[in-house]
């Protein structure tokens, strides 16, 4: 993975481990992460608690016998994420990154 300082342009290759669980969003466009380094050498990294991600597929929701019709929709990264019915294709939503959740409308 590819990053880079924004206040001094220095760039870095980190291995994707360093993200744990938060390396599935890394496909999200224009992510900014938290990165710490050890004597110069990259030990962790996180992605934000949230991210604003396009939706690539929304099946039509289908009313459940509880009332409910949310659905999972496929958001870039290849991301399955549980979104209300109003949510279509081509929509942007906000995501809570370490579960998945949806969180609103971006």
């Amino acid at each position: 993975v590819h990053v880079m300082d924004g206040t001094s342009y220095e760039q870095a290759v980190l291995a994707p481990e360093l993200f744990g669980e938060g390396r599935r969003w890394l496909a999200a466009p224009e992510l900014t992460v938290a990165v710490s380094f050890f004597e110069g050498e990259p030990v962790a990294a996180r992605v934000p608690h949230k991210v604003s991600v396009t939706v690539l597929d929304a099946p039509p929701a289908v009313e459940k016998d509880d009332g409910s019709s949310a659905r999972h929709v496929l958001v870039e990264g290849g991301i399955s994420v549980m979104a209300p019915a109003f949510v279509r294709t081509g929509d942007r939503i906000v995501v809570r990154t370490e579960d998945a959740a949806y969180m609103a409308k971006a």
